[in-house]
């Protein structure tokens, strides 16, 4: 499920970021220091995690609909 944009990068900002700011063809990827859980990802990984995970519940309830559509 790509992250739902045109193009790799969204125009969506956070605090002044961007989402997804790692990028990746493959999936959702996030950056991890080697600190606590508290600490890392920090915020605006997390955000992109939750970001990804609505668009990932939007794709699967649109599959579901048009498979149950299909019966």
């Amino acid at each position: 499920i790509s992250f739902g944009h045109n193009g790799s990068m969204p125009s969506e900002t956070v605090e002044g970021a961007t989402l997804n700011r790692l990028g990746s063809d493959l999936g959702l990827m996030t950056q991890s220091d080697n600190a606590p859980p508290d600490v890392t990802p920090g915020p605006l990984d997390l955000e992109t995690a939750r970001y990804f995970g609505q668009r990932v519940a939007t794709v699967a309830v649109r599959l579901t609909q048009k498979l149950t559509a299909a019966v």
